[in-house]
C-alpha cells in the first residue's frame, strides 16, 4: 500500500515554501510557528504560555514538560516575591503572561541585562537546587 503525501510534504510545496522564506527572511520577518523539519508539521507549543526560560527571541519554542513546569513554578513564585513595582511587572510579564524577553524590553523600556539578572535572580528562588 502506498501512503500519499500530504501536500505539504511534496517537492513542489516545499520548493515553493523555500522561496518564500527566503524572500520573508531577507526582509527581516521572523516566522512564529515552529516547524519539525523532517516531518513539515509545526511542534506543538506550550499550553499555559508561549515563553521559552529567558531567551532574547520572540520566537515560539518548541513545548517540552520541563519548560511546563519551569513556568507552573515562575507564576506559583511571583505571588510571593517582592521587588520594586518595576520588578514585580516585569516579572509577571514573563511568568503570567509568557512575554519573552524582548518583548518586555520593548514594552517596559528595560535593559536585557537588568531583565536577566532579574530573572536568575528570581531563578535562585523558585528552581529547586540540585
Amino acid at each position: 500500500m502506498v501512503m500519499s503525501k500530504k501536500f505539504y510534504q511534496t517537492e513542489e510545496f516545499l520548493k515553493l515554501q523555500s522561496k518564500w522564506y527566503q524572500k520573508l527572511e531577507k526582509e527581516g520577518h521572523e516566522d512564529i510557528e515552529a516547524i519539525d523539519p523532517n516531518t513539515g508539521d509545526p511542534y506543538p507549543v506550550m499550553t499555559t504560555t508561549r515563553g521559552c526560560y529567558n531567551s532574547s527571541s520572540d520566537v515560539l519554542r518548541k513545548y517540552s514538560a520541563s519548560k511546563e513546569r519551569y513556568f507552573e513554578l515562575a507564576r506559583a513564585h511571583y505571588w510571593v516575591m517582592e521587588g520594586t513595582n518595576e520588578e514585580l511587572e516585569a516579572f509577571r510579564l514573563y511568568a503570567h503572561l509568557g512575554m519573552r524577553v524582548a518583548a518586555i524590553q520593548r514594552a517596559m523600556g528595560l535593559s536585557y541585562a537588568k531583565l536577566k539578572k532579574l530573572i536568575k535572580a528570581q531563578e535562585d528562588v523558585f528552581l529547586p537546587q540540585t
